[in-house]
Order: C-alpha cells, then sequence, then structure tokens
C-alpha cells in the first residue's frame, strides 16, 4: 500500500449464505478524494462502506487500512444517531466526550458546527422538537466533532429539504478542502456531481462505471 492511501481494498468480497452482496471490489483512497457512491437499492453501497469502517466483516479479500484510517475515521450510517430528549449541545458534547475531546474543544467545535449549519439558535432545543433538515444537519455534525481523516456517509440529506441539503453538501466541501476524504452514499446525481471528484456506480455488488463530473 502506497504511504499516501487512507485505505486499500483488494478484491473484497461479502457473503450472506451462499448469495454474495459485494465483490470483487478493489478500490483506493487516498487524503482528499471525495468519492460519490450510487446504484440501486441491494447494490452493495451500505455494504461497502461499513467494510471499509472497519465495522463489517469480510468473506475473502485483502483490506489495508493506514493508522490515519484506523484512527481517524467517522462514519455516518442513515439513520439518525440523536438522542431525542437530549438537546443539540447535549447531544454533540455526547458525541465530543466520545472522541475524548476536552471540555472546552466541545464547545469550541459545537459553536462551529451549529453556526456552518444555520441553526446554532437551536443550541438548547431537544431534538424531539427539531424540524427532520435540522436533525439531519445535527445528525452530520455528531461525525464531525473531529475532523477526520476518512469520512464515510450514507445518504446524509435524505428526507432533508434543499436548505438543509445545501447546508450538509457545504459543510462537506468546507472538509473536503482541508484534505478530508469523503465517501458519499447518494441516489441524487445533481448532488454528487456537484460535490464529487469521481462517482463510482454499484451494481449486483460491483462497480460497473466511474465518472469524473
Amino acid at each position: 500500500m502506497c504511504s499516501e492511501t487512507l485505505v486499500e481494498a483488494i478484491d473484497i468480497e461479502k457473503k450472506y449464505g451462499k448469495t454474495r452482496v459485494l465483490g470483487p471490489i478493489s478500490l483506493e483512497i487516498h487524503p482528499g478524494e471525495f468519492i460519490g457512491l450510487r446504484g440501486p437499492n441491494g447494490a452493495g453501497k451500505t455494504t461497502l462502506i461499513s467494510i471499509l469502517a472497519g465495522i463489517l466483516k469480510f468473506d475473502s479479500g485483502t483490506l489495508n487500512r493506514s493508522k490515519e484510517a484506523k484512527y481517524g475515521t467517522s462514519y455516518l450510517p442513515q439513520e439518525l444517531s440523536l438522542y431525542e430528549t437530549l438537546t443539540c449541545e447535549q447531544n454533540l458534547r455526547f458525541w465530543g466526550l466520545t472522541h475524548g475531546l476536552p471540555p472546552s474543544a466541545i464547545a469550541s467545535r459545537t459553536r462551529f458546527l451549529l453556526e456552518r449549519q444555520g441553526f446554532f439558535d437551536k443550541l438548547k432545543c431537544p431534538v424531539s422538537a427539531l424540524s427532520g433538515g435540522i436533525k439531519r444537519r445535527l445528525h452530520l455534525a455528531t461525525a464531525l466533532m473531529i475532523t477526520p481523516k476518512l469520512l464515510l456517509l450514507d445518504e446524509p440529506t435524505v428526507g432533508a429539504d434543499p436548505d438543509s441539503a445545501n447546508l450538509i453538501l457545504e459543510l462537506l466541501r468546507h472538509f473536503h478542502e482541508r484534505n478530508t476524504a469523503i465517501i458519499l452514499i447518494d441516489h441524487n446525481y445533481s448532488e454528487l456531481s456537484a460535490v464529487c471528484d469521481k462517482i463510482l456506480t454499484l451494481d449486483a455488488g460491483q462497480i460497473v462505471q466511474e465518472v469524473r463530473p
């Protein structure tokens, strides 16, 4: 693996029973890359990024993850990882503490993220009182309490209103400009083409197309 490669996947395959749901797939991820993933439901997109994150075992192939990727990866699932009875501030404090941040860093990071996402005035609001779009913005913020080396995102704009989706994509651009490698699953090709360096299409568990917008 090249010293500047964050993750190298070689002929990765994943099966459930006798059914192969992914692979063989080979892929390299480098610092500062912004890769989009698209394809029909069941194509293997979520399976792929779960393997790249190191949270799902694969059945064959080789996965090399650099030290930076092992300790500097943020993974954002499609399902909201928020505590509805806690406030925005309390949710981000929880995730900041999970990452081992000191209280002062948690406070400054919270302000930065909520201001960039346009809802710092909701700091003390419980999540249950937020709109769906703001929940999506807060959901992304939980993954960005650190500046990750690798950010893996599973449809972060799904169900969000256009303004919220635009704010989410703008924040991703901000981190991309700071050399974070990003892999984004999205069914919206226009969103992918607006932010990604290249777009990979998966079908039946394999990469069938690569486009550079």
